[in-house]
């Protein structure tokens, strides 16, 4: 059996998924086993995967005959492997040499299921801006959770490893074929099963900053990636339903903050967002006594304004107001 399990998952990546695999394949450990999904591609990928099966035989393919989206696809990825550690690396992405030793080092030393490093982004031009990740509020599976609310640390499922039981144990649902948000999603799910998580300052994951990719791209001017947010925005409030006070008014205020954006900026209908958010049972964050909870009396009925009578608001307070 493999101590780590480097699950990739590959739709239309023909560009990026030797570059890779090849860094996988390239790591200072070796008692590693590769289970790539490829969730449908319509390009050259699976033609690729093929031949790294070939060549190595620590890389299985996964192939699902359509586009069954990343949630889904990471699922299939977790029943195939086998390793005691998963580690996530997408596509289109790469690690350092030395990614799994060190992760996989430091699991050992400190008897942790979840270990988490720093990572670099890196830009179309070659630059590259190194990002740390710390649990500073400590190692438990509440301060992990804070640490992520309190953004020391990332929603990513990249650049740290956990144990293969918070995936087998507490098996996660689909939901739908969710596009944008999935990452924060499982993260926090997974986070609330760790039983002890650990932060290493050393940079393991290279994240490729892509024009076309979804962190760069306003996919939520797009009607799907904007119903994928507020639902996101639901389930994670009922993941923290049971974590302390603040951590759950500080998720709260990201999603108002949030949607108060999208309005102002106009980049989606005021009508179709409120039906969103209705549908999903978040009328209550948005009401008037919430918004004064969060933002005091006087900026909670200019928000609440720009929620529910948007025109009156745009009338009343300009394009000029401060969030």
């Amino acid at each position: 059996m493999p101590e780590i399990s480097v699950l990739v998952i590959a739709y239309n990546v023909e560009r990026y998924i030797s570059r890779c695999l090849d860094s996988i394949l390239g790591q200072s450990c070796h008692d590693i086993e590769i289970v790539v999904v490829d969730d449908g591609s319509s390009d050259g990928t699976g033609t690729i995967l093929k031949d790294y099966a070939g060549r190595d035989q620590r890389v299985r393919v996964v192939s699902h005959p359509e586009n069954k989206g990343t949630l889904q696809a990471r699922k299939t990825a977790i029943n195939a492997s086998k390793g005691k550690y998963i580690m996530f690396v997408d596509g289109d992405d790469t690690l350092k040499p030395y990614a799994c030793e060190r992760l996989l080092d430091e699991a050992r030393r400190q008897d942790a299921d979840f270990v988490v490093a720093g990572y670099e982004l890196v830009f179309p031009d070659g630059s590259v801006s190194p990002e740390t990740n710390k649990l500073t509020y400590g190692s438990s599976s509440r301060d992990l959770i804070r640490s992520m609310v309190f953004y020391e640390c990332t929603r990513y499922l990249c650049g740290r490893i956990f144990e293969r039981r918070l995936f087998t144990e507490h098996p996660y649902e689909e939901n739908r074929r969710i596009v944008y948000g999935e990452d924060q999603l499982l993260s926090y799910h997974t986070a609330l099963y760790v039983r002890k998580a650990v932060s290493i300052s050393d940079i393991v994951y290279d994240y490729y900053q892509h024009p076309s990719s979804l962190t760069n791209v306003e996919r939520y001017k797009i009607t799907r990636s904007l119903e994928d947010r507020v639902l996101v925005h639901s389930l994670t409030l009922s993941i923290l339903s049971g974590q302390d006070r603040d951590v759950l008014d500080k998720a709260e205020f990201d999603m108002i903050s949030f949607y108060f954006r999208l309005i102002k900026k106009n980049r989606c209908g005021r009508r179709f967002l409120m039906r969103l958010v209705r549908k999903n049972s978040l009328a209550g964050l948005l009401s008037i006594a919430n918004l004064r909870r969060h933002l005091g009396l006087r900026k909670a009925l200019v928000y609440w304004a720009v929620f529910h009578i948007w025109p009156v608001a745009w009338v009343l307070y300009g394009r000029s107001w401060n969030d």
